[in-house]
């Protein structure tokens, strides 16, 4: 299926992205957390997406960079940077249990599969990472996490890992008529 087109903005993204990869270190922003949530807090989310990414590449204190590498991806994500965020979800979500904002990132990657409509690539992701912590995920989200692993099982031809997480969606769930599709198909 094909992706839509996310909007105008799409040029914009590629531009941000390259002023993140030239953007100099300057003591003056450096390591700023407070500043970065400041402007994520008045919602100044280019701004803020911009400290954030300094704290995460120049700050010494690991608490703020681990914050910072979070809330970078969340500010890109809120502005309309779908792109980008799913970078940024992705680093802290490959960083596993170990890292603080590992479910958020989870979150994160589903908000941004749902908002751009992908079937593919996220879902591969967050199928490479399962991890037994998604249990303390909301019942909506483990919900979407189970139907979208369940797929991913589906397409890779192990029936019985689909079977198994299709079959864990519950009637109340939105993914419940998609994943009983899903197991008609697997039972033919």
């Amino acid at each position: 299926m094909p992706m839509k087109r996310e909007s105008i903005r799409t040029p914009l993204w590629c531009a941000a992205v390259a002023i993140f990869c030239v953007l100099p270190s300057t003591g003056a922003i450096a390591q700023d957390i407070d500043k970065a949530i400041e402007a994520y807090n008045r919602d100044k989310l280019t701004e803020a997406a911009f400290s954030f990414y300094d704290v995460r590449e120049h700050s010494t204190d690991p608490d703020a960079r681990v914050k910072a590498e979070y809330y970078l991806a969340h500010s890109l994500f809120k502005a309309g940077y779908h792109i980008p965020a799913f970078q940024y979800y992705g680093e802290v979500f490959n960083a596993g249990e170990a890292h603080p904002y590992f479910l958020k990132a989870t979150e994160g990657l589903l908000a941004v599969a749902d908002t751009i409509q992908d079937d593919t690539f996220i879902p591969e992701v967050i199928n490479r990472g399962y991890s037994q912590a998604f249990a303390r995920l909301s019942s909506e989200q483990l919900n979407a996490i189970n139907y979208t692993i369940g797929t991913v099982s589906f397409r890779h031809r192990n029936l019985g890992e689909a079977k198994q997480f299709l079959g864990a969606v519950p009637k109340d769930s939105p993914y419940y008529q998609r994943a009983r599709y899903m197991l008609a198909i697997a039972a033919v």
